[in-house]
């Protein structure tokens, strides 16, 4: 694929003579080849017994025709399914009855208390679940969440096979078993290959470092870390202390001179000692293009502009998921039951607006009396709200209708529409950034000023424009 560079060399080479119960953390920079790199380890370590964690099931499989034979390529989660779920282990390492597997929400908690309370009992059995706690008991007393004794409750249900459990649930209970000893090894794996470490669920990180292995090897890209409203953490910072790590600067995505703007951007805001270097590419032709917001309501105003020009395009997620939040503000009416999971919370507050005798002459519409009250704390609400003010209802519904049939029928030849959250994996040839990214009094900030939501901010910012390959348009951040 490339030739490898001194890097990868010596990576290859260290992970080739590395002391039995090596750790090395490869920290690499996107568009690195990153799972390339680990290609080329399993191939130097021939006919040895190796695990290769993937991020998600679609990478596995993918990884699964790239990978020796001898390599197993495998999710934490199909690691963990078996045992858990299949033979139905209990914390005694007892087999029995095979689980159910379903999701949990607020519907299934019976006891009556307020929605609110019953999201935060889903909300904290879950975050225990992606946690590094290895009993339920650290986690109440470390976390100290309400509703201690509906945590208990449902996980022990779940735990007990009195309810099916979720997905988040077994990995947890894998993650006991094997720190209890419960789950044993007969021989060690001689390498166990963890990918997408730097944006990874602290379950999935202890697993990892639990699991019996010869040399254990760590990748990914320490400022990717975007999706800690789903519990991730950055696995390089949280082993910092220990094992050797080693780095993967050049991106053979990003051309030099995007490399080098990128690069100062990280040096700026972001982290002073990270080497990001570019390719130059002999290849000019713009294949792909991409337009790549912050919010699904940045989206759609380019669908609205693109449905106007009857240009067809491409997305990475559903429409109906696109337009979820935005559909819902459009249809704020009395008695109105709200379905958007993301979105309940303003329930009280519709209901509240329709009841008032003097909300209705106060706000000219539901819709701007739930933007007063929401729309500083809650960004979605805001640009939404805001786009639907600007549009109107008819030019949302019609781009709706366009990106359904869009879907349908997509095609490389199409400008590609994303979320940053969505993008993160992809490359294409150009990248145009959204409108819909606001970064001013972040970046205006010293760093010891920042909250843990503005760094990621600015990270979401680096992942987007690191997406691109020749071309990077709009990106008014990276070199301002």
């Amino acid at each position: 694929m490339y030739t490898l560079t001194i890097e990868q060399e010596d990576i290859i080479s260290y992970a080739s003579t590395a002391p039995i119960e090596s750790l090395l953390k490869i920290s690499a920079v996107a568009g690195a080849s990153k799972t390339y790199t680990l290609l080329k380890i399993s191939e130097a370590l021939p006919h040895t017994a190796q695990l290769y964690l993937a991020y998600n099931k679609s990478i596995a499989d993918e990884s699964k025709s790239k990978f020796p034979s001898y390599v197993q390529c495998k999710t934490t989660h199909s690691l963990a399914y078996l045992p858990t779920v299949t033979h139905g282990l209990s914390l005694e390492g007892d087999t029995g009855k095979k689980r159910e597997v379903a999701s949990f929400t607020y519907r299934d908690i019976s006891e009556k208390i307020d929605y609110d309370d019953k999201v935060l009992v889903v909300q904290n059995l879950e975050a225990f679940c992606l946690s590094k706690y290895t009993t339920l008991q650290q986690y109440l007393e470390e976390e100290e969440p309400s509703h201690h004794t509906l945590i208990d409750k449902y996980f022990t249900a779940m735990l007990d096979k009195k309810m099916p459990c979720t997905h988040a649930f077994y990995l947890k209970l894998y993650h006991m078993l094997l720190d209890l000893g419960c789950i044993h090894y007969d021989t060690p794996f001689d390498v166990i290959m963890l990918d997408e470490a730097g944006d990874i669920n602290a379950v999935t990180l202890e697993i990892f470092l639990l699991l019996p292995a010869n040399l254990k090897i760590m990748v990914g890209d320490p400022l990717q870390n975007i999706y800690s409203f789903n519990h991730t953490i950055n696995g390089f910072k949280a082993l910092k202390d220990i094992g050797v790590t080693k780095t993967l600067s050049q991106s053979f995505r990003c051309s030099t001179a995007i490399a080098s703007s990128i690069e100062d951007f990280i040096h700026r805001h972001l982290d002073d000692t990270i080497v990001f270097k570019g390719t130059e590419h002999t290849d000019q032709i713009i294949r792909s293009e991409a337009i790549i917001s912050r919010t699904n309501s940045g989206l759609i105003e380019y669908m609205i502009t693109l449905t106007a020009q009857h240009t067809p395009f491409n997305l990475t997620r559903q429409a109906k998921e696109i337009f979820s939040n935005m559909l819902t503000l459009m249809n704020l009416k009395k008695d109105c039951k709200i379905f958007d999971n993301s979105m309940k919370y303003i329930q009280k507050d519709v209901d509240h607006y329709f009841s008032s005798k003097t909300l209705p002459s106060k706000y000219k519409s539901c819709l701007a009396y739930i933007l007063n009250l929401h729309g500083d704390e809650d960004r979605n609400i805001k640009i939404a709200a805001q786009t639907i003010i600007k549009y109107g209802a008819s030019k949302i519904y019609d781009a709706y209708k366009h990106a359904q049939q869009s879907e349908k029928h997509p095609d490389d030849h199409f400008i590609t529409l994303s979320t940053c959250h969505s993008s993160k994996g992809l490359t294409f040839d150009s990248v145009t950034i959204a409108h819909d990214f606001d970064l001013d009094d972040i970046m205006e900030m010293k760093p010891s000023e920042r909250s843990s939501t503005d760094e990621e901010e600015l990270r979401l910012y680096y992942v987007a424009c690191s997406r691109t390959r020749l071309q990077l348009n709009n990106a008014v951040y990276i070199n301002k």
